[in-house]
């Protein structure tokens, strides 16, 4: 009963890193074959993530991602909060307090950690996973790969700056 144990167990790790290898596999011939569109950046400036989707196509988002947040809870960020409208029709606001910038500042570092970082790739168990971005331009790139016809169906960038 130990022996298929072990067997059994051998089997899951070698399937596990037999699925990583095919992953790092497959990164590394998308990276080498593709074809960024016009007014994109240099691969290398892109966090590139990958998810196989139900279909056995490959979706991968490209990004650029944001630097690390530089807000100094300290400095003046010109940070203000939108109230309500006055008599006058005169929007009011007023100065972000100290917790409201640190909340901004970990807001804005969790979206740069869930970007990834500039030249590197990851892999994805689930495509609704990857970075997303509105619109952006060539900030975020889309890119559909076939495994059957080992082709690119698309290479996009992601709507108007």
């Amino acid at each position: 009963m130990k022996l298929l144990s072990i067997i059994s167990i051998l089997g899951v790790l070698t399937s596990c890193t037999s699925n990583i290898s095919d992953q790092k596999q497959i990164m590394e011939t998308i990276e080498s074959r593709i074809q960024l569109p016009e007014g994109a950046r240099p691969i290398e400036a892109y966090s590139r993530n990958y998810a196989r989707l139900p279909d056995n196509k490959i979706l991968a988002v490209y990004i650029e991602p944001r630097e690390r947040s530089s807000i100094d809870a300290t400095e003046d960020y010109g940070c203000e909060v939108m109230g309500s409208i006055d008599e006058n029709g005169e929007l009011e606001s007023r100065p972000c307090t100290e917790d409201e910038l640190e909340e901004t500042k970990e807001m804005e570092n969790a979206i740069s950690e869930s970007q990834g970082n500039a030249n590197s790739s990851r892999w994805f168990k689930n495509s609704h996973d990857l970075p997303v971005m509105s619109d952006g331009g060539c900030l975020l790139i889309e890119v559909i790969f076939d495994l059957r016809s080992d082709s690119f169906d698309h290479v996009l960038c992601n709507g108007s700056y």
